[in-house]
């Protein structure tokens, strides 16, 4: 998107935290943290996200999913172990505006964890794609006035008037 740069706006970053206890997650030892969710950057290519999970135990399953729950791409999670906890990281690329959690599941409790963020995705034309812009609207209003005139010209020149003395 050549002159084109995009604006990422996300409300202030906001970010909603669900917890969703589904069995026994109460287990002494067995954290199921919230992730956290950041932009990491903005290109052309889009807006990467980054989900990160500290100090879980037993070790999750970490995923990006969108509004509907459909698993969305992302790239390998980056995962280091700490004695029986796990940091968990994970980015995808978010192309179009969205709302896009980052799932927590750990199998072994039952527990679930997401955390949201709403990434509005807005194309701004540069100034010079304005000026561009503007300045081909200007030479089509010209060429139909040039024609106009042209059509105009034309047709008086083909009359013929006689004057009386």
């Amino acid at each position: 998107m050549g002159g084109e740069r995009k604006e990422v706006r996300s409300n202030g970053l906001e970010k909603v935290r669900r917890d969703r206890i589904q069995g026994a997650g109460g287990r002494a030892g067995r954290v199921a943290p919230e992730p956290d969710i950041n932009i990491i950057d903005a290109t052309d290519d889009g807006v990467l996200l980054q989900c990160e999970v500290r100090g879980a135990a037993p070790k999750p399953r970490v995923e990006w999913q969108d509004r509907d729950g459909n698993k969305l791409p992302a790239k390998e999670p980056q995962v280091s172990e700490r004695g029986d906890r796990y940091h968990i990281t994970l980015q995808t690329t978010v192309t179009k505006t969205s709302c896009c959690r980052c799932v927590v599941t750990q199998e072994e409790t039952n527990r679930r964890t997401h955390a949201e963020i709403y990434v509005a995705i807005i194309v701004e034309m540069s100034i010079w794609t304005k000026i561009l812009g503007a300045v081909g609207i200007l030479a089509v209003v010209l060429g139909v006035a040039a024609a106009a005139f042209l059509f105009h010209r034309n047709n008086n020149k083909n009359k013929y008037y006689k004057f009386e003395s």
